[in-house]
């Protein structure tokens, strides 16, 4: 879920973004009480950027390499 995704890109046009980024679609994830939703998605992003650094030696990995 990514609502700066699904406001600025092609949302109208794209069956997955409408179905999957659309953040109505997941109620559970506003909180009514502080009427905030219960994920920070800039957080999420500077995360992502973090891991993709290693994306390339975790592609490398593999079942044999992680139970050693």
């Amino acid at each position: 879920v990514d609502v700066f995704h699904y406001k600025s890109k092609d949302a109208d046009n794209n069956v997955y973004c409408s179905t999957h980024c659309n953040l109505a679609s997941f109620p559970k994830l506003y909180d009514l009480a502080s009427k905030t939703w219960m994920f920070h998605s800039l957080v999420c992003k500077q995360t992502n950027a973090q891991i993709h650094k290693y994306q390339g030696q975790l592609r490398e990995m593999s079942a044999i390499s992680l139970t050693r």
